[in-house]
């Protein structure tokens, strides 16, 4: 069951961590938890039988982790309502988009995805729109619906590729809970739901259509524990590099560049799963910055990133687009969005060992990062999420 579904029960046997006892996350398949629960479908349910619980207690459901999935197409807006905003002056209705909801690693469709934009101003530098976005994914077993505070930023002109115009980020601040409804499979879900999107907006004024390439990561508050992902040559989980490092000069691979040093700003920090939170490994993220654009509005870099997974590694590079966050709206941690998205067909991967060996792929880039501690004490703050395609 690839979202299965746990209704706990707070017993002796199963404690969890909503104050029964233990703090022990339940597994699908602890034989102790299977003799207490009774399974219908998707669904896990129990009775809560210690004295302990509270009289009327619903214990949450768990959630098996959820892959990351992607809004991909090009679609014309069109204004609907949609569930109430809570803004004094702003009308509960968004322009609207109807895409495929995919699988970015393999391109599968899994479902539909809508995703409804309420512009609320652009930012005090003009430069991008300030949004909240509410998003429904459309799976077969089920749907959710989402909101968050939206980041749109354009991307640095003429580096890389340049079928998207802007980047878009929704960072929800830990502990926050961005489902606003849930129904079928995921019916009882809470989580974060976190964008990293790269979208074409160039005919959005002229024709109101705008082209998607928008990646979500949806983390259940409450999650069944699963074992670690196997990574393969043909099966490369998303990722995200997670943590904060001081940076440190390291040389590079040659980046061909006439007048540029082959060497990066390089800092170290951990591989970690995007769905499931397990550490895979380490990661190096090694910055060669080229120019301020000429908005003097962020960065332009080149990336070049190491994978470091217990079965090989893994080196790619892409021209990543960095661009402040706009100020006081959504989460407070990230300062900055960063976009690398390869053009179509293109090889992002420069060397790859182990099991990797000979792998070709696109790795895509949709980052958040704090760099408020970059100027005076070399720090950046990781929250970069990475997906391979292969060719």
């Amino acid at each position: 069951m690839r979202h299965a579904i746990l209704r706990v029960a707070c017993t002796a046997i199963v404690a969890v961590s909503f104050g029964c006892g233990d703090t022990s996350m339940p597994t699908a398949d602890d034989p102790a938890t299977a003799a207490k629960l009774t399974i219908s479908g998707r669904a896990v349910d129990g009775t809560c039988e210690s004295p302990r619980c509270r009289p009327g207690f619903d214990p949450p459901r768990f959630f098996e982790p959820i892959p990351v999935v992607a809004f991909v197409g090009t679609a014309t807006g069109e204004m609907r309502p949609i569930p109430a905003l809570g803004l004094v002056g702003v009308a509960d209705e968004g322009l609207c988009f109807d895409v495929d909801l995919v699988d970015p690693i393999n391109d599968a469709i899994l479902g539909s995805g809508t995703d409804c934009l309420t512009i609320l101003a652009n930012p005090a530098d003009g430069n991008g729109v300030q949004v909240i976005g509410t998003a429904t994914f459309e799976f077969s077993d089920g749907t959710i619906v989402a909101r968050g505070k939206t980041s749109v930023r354009p991307k640095i002109p003429n580096h890389g590729s340049n079928t998207a115009t802007h980047s878009t980020m929704a960072i929800p601040t830990p502990g926050e809970n961005s489902i606003l409804s849930a129904t079928g499979a995921y019916e009882g879900l809470r989580g974060t739901v976190r964008l990293s999107g790269a979208v074409d907006m160039s005919r959005l004024a002229s024709d109101t259509e705008i082209t998607f390439n928008c990646l979500w990561n949806i983390k259940p508050r409450h999650s069944i524990t699963v074992p670690v992902p196997d990574v393969t040559l043909t099966s490369i989980p998303a990722v995200t590099f997670i943590g904060s490092d001081v940076g440190e000069v390291r040389p590079i691979p040659a980046l061909g560049l006439e007048g540029v040093v082959d060497e990066g700003l390089c800092f170290d920090v951990d591989l970690v799963d995007a769905a499931t939170g397990h550490r895979l490994g380490s990661g190096t993220d090694c910055l060669t910055i080229l120019a301020n654009p000429a908005d003097g509005n962020g960065v332009q870099v080149i990336g070049t990133a190491t994978f470091e997974f217990p079965g090989g590694t893994i080196v790619a590079r892409g021209k990543t687009s960095v661009r402040p966050k706009i100020p006081n709206h959504g989460s407070l941690a990230p300062t900055h969005i960063t976009m690398a998205v390869p053009d179509v067909g293109e090889n992002s991967v420069l060397s790859a060992t182990g099991i990797f060996a000979g792998l070709e792929a696109g790795v895509r880039l949709g980052g958040a990062v704090d760099m408020s501690r970059l100027a005076s004490e070399s720090i950046i703050d990781f929250n970069c999420l990475w997906v391979f395609r292969s060719l």
